[in-house]
């Protein structure tokens, strides 16, 4: 079912629960405890169809969340994957300090607000009702609830409630929709098991579609199953989109490797690791250093080191594996002061040694200016951040972007510059012919992974820099130079098969062996100098002889069968057979199905 996700926030016992029940009509509190003291322990979930002030309706559901700072681990589980929250602070207290922590956080979080509803309003008088709606105003300044409606609302009396559920109906139909970026992620915030289902998980999907039916692992266990089942606000569906509520039911993956935090996936690659680099909004200056730290990233949180590299971008190493993505925000708290501490964005998820303060500093310039890049660009900005080139399989995990063959050398991305700058080291090389080993050294000792020689060598020869000459390469401007050193290497290419007669080398070995490229034998096969002939390369002088031995063992219409001219030729069935069937089809030779007989129309010319 279509809908949107809000998640609540505000101090304990400020009337969350409360308010979302006369939205919805239903309990978000899930547990007898909870119910029995009036306190949300767990994540609560409930949803309905609010009225926007036009008349029609939307369906929002409601991620209940505790307000007492001892589950603020649990609130923060809850807000992690949240598209929109609904602030709530009670006339009768004002702004509290849970207020604090979870507009500190969701701030950091960047969620942005779809209202703040002041509960218990009919409980105070007009003058304090002003004084604390004046203090909101004042306080949501610079968060990203600054622009939010604020209503009165008093859900026991049912005064307010429908102001309130039009707000935020009309509220959600101005925000940004969530984006599906091709690749499902769900912050597993519940998991629970069902007899004769099996194991079931719930959150808040983001970045993709989740498909029934469809392959899906578990990070960072890496158990691994099959979506058997999607539910979503209590229905089954066959798919479900980014921004909802949904359960899915999985197949194959055991409840003890799917704990809250963990992270369900499809089989694109998301990079799991204990060392990321951020960009940081701290609250406590230097200090962010010490202290008993644990990040919150998604419904996951661990403890942490944090290593400043500037004062606004860090190296965050984490004890237990995250999963996480270039542009995921965080929080990061302090247990021993019961604080919030920091926030920020994730940039590189698998960052490369940083050393040296001078290093330290240029590092973080240029994480600051990957996320001022557009997000396309993104794999380009990760390439420089690690001196130029990065694996692919890493730029692919940490972004979700696809292999873009302009930006890609081999297995790897590459940028511009760095390409320009091995490019002009082929291109210093100077006249005349260049050894690969040669040519493979100075590119080595310039930087170049020895994996990528290859692949900026055939770039190089694409782009025209380089062309293949006999012994090794020559730079394209002196290819017409060595053209008698060209016609020679074809020669030798063509002797050396005319030696090796009907069961030659594989194709690509020779080729390689001899400096040839598919455009040299296209050339000498146009000029009736080599035959390709299955999967092989035969010279054609070879082929004429092959068809003369065979004209001369079975004269006169005699038969023969693959067997015996396999024997004639003194080779091997893997030779013989492709080598009749070209026979056969420049009609040399004829096959009835069983024996073949020689032609007088063949042309083994062809």
């Amino acid at each position: 079912m279509d809908h949107r996700v809000v998640v609540t926030a505000g101090h304990v016992d400020h009337g969350k629960s409360t308010l979302v029940r006369a939205l919805t009509g239903m309990e978000p509190d899930r547990l007898a405890e909870e119910r029995r003291r009036g306190l949300t322990i767990e994540l609560g979930f409930a949803w309905g169809a609010l009225a926007r002030s036009d008349g029609t309706s939307r369906t929002v559901a409601f991620v209940d969340v505790p307000g007492h700072e001892r589950f603020l681990a649990t609130m923060l589980a809850g807000a992690g994957a949240a598209p929109a929250v609904l602030l709530v602070v009670a006339a009768t207290d004002g702004w509290s300090a849970q207020t604090d922590d979870h507009v500190a956080a969701i701030t950091h979080l960047a969620i942005p607000g779809v209202a703040i509803a002041v509960t218990k309003s009919t409980l105070v008088d007009d003058e304090w009702r002003r004084m604390v709606i004046d203090d909101i105003r004042a306080r949501i300044s610079g968060t990203t609830l600054a622009d939010a409606p604020i209503v009165t609302v008093d859900a026991p009396a049912q005064h307010g409630v429908e102001a309130v559920a039009s707000t935020i109906a009309d509220r959600l139909d101005v925000l940004d929709e969530p984006v599906d970026h091709g690749r499902p992620r769900l912050m597993i915030d519940r998991v629970f098991t069902i007899g004769g289902a099996g194991t079931v998980v719930t959150g808040t999907s983001a970045d993709g579609t989740f498909v029934t039916g469809s392959r899906v692992r578990v990070l960072p266990s890496g158990a691994s199953g099959r979506v058997r089942g999607l539910e979503s606000l209590g229905r089954p569906v066959e798919r479900v989109g980014p921004g909802q509520r949904v359960a899915v039911n999985v197949a194959g993956i055991d409840r003890a490797a799917a704990a809250r935090g963990a992270v369900l996936v499809d089989e694109t690659p998301w990079p799991v690791t204990t060392r990321i680099d951020v960009t940081l909004e701290s609250t406590i200056g230097d200090d962010i250093e010490r202290g008993a730290l644990h990040i919150h990233v998604g419904a996951n949180h661990t403890t942490c080191r944090v290593r400043l590299l500037t004062a606004s971008t860090a190296r965050i190493t984490t004890t237990a594996p995250v999963v996480v993505a270039t542009g995921d925000r965080f929080v990061i708290r302090d247990v021993g002061r019961r604080a919030l501490v920091a926030g920020g964005v994730v940039v590189d998820p698998t960052p490369v040694p940083v050393r040296g303060a001078r290093a330290r500093s240029a590092h973080g310039a240029a994480l600051q200016a990957v996320l001022a890049t557009d997000r396309r660009d993104w794999p380009t900005a990760l390439a420089t951040l690690a001196g130029g080139w990065r694996p692919l399989g890493d730029v692919v995990a940490a972004t979700g972007h696809r292999r873009d063959e302009e930006a890609c050398l081999g297995d790897a991305v590459v940028t511009a510059d760095t390409r320009s700058s091995w490019l002009a080291v082929i291109e210093g090389l100077g006249s005349g012919t260049h050894h690969r080993e040669n040519v493979a050294s100075r590119l080595v000792e310039a930087g170049v992974p020895t994996a990528l020689v290859g692949p900026l060598l055939d770039r190089a020869i694409e782009a025209g820099v380089l062309a293949r000459v006999t012994g090794g390469f020559t730079l394209a401007p002196h290819q017409q130079d060595t053209q008698d050193e060209r016609d020679a290497r074809l020669e030798a290419f063509v002797d050396e098969l005319d030696h090796q007669g009907v069961a030659p080398e594989a194709a690509d070995t020779l080729c390689r062996r001899h400096g040839i490229d598919h455009r040299d034998v296209a050339d000498l096969i146009e000029r009736q100098r080599i035959v390709r002939v299955g999967d092989q390369l035969l010279s054609r002088a070879a082929v004429d002889r092959a068809a003369d031995i065979l004209r001369t063992q079975w004269p006169g219409g005699a038969t023969f069968t693959a067997a015996a001219a396999k024997d004639a030729w003194q080779t091997t069935r893997k030779f013989a057979i492709p080598l009749l069937e070209h026979l056969d089809r420049i009609g040399v030779t004829a096959f009835d199905g069983t024996v073949r007989h020689i032609t007088d129309a063949g042309d083994n010319r062809r």
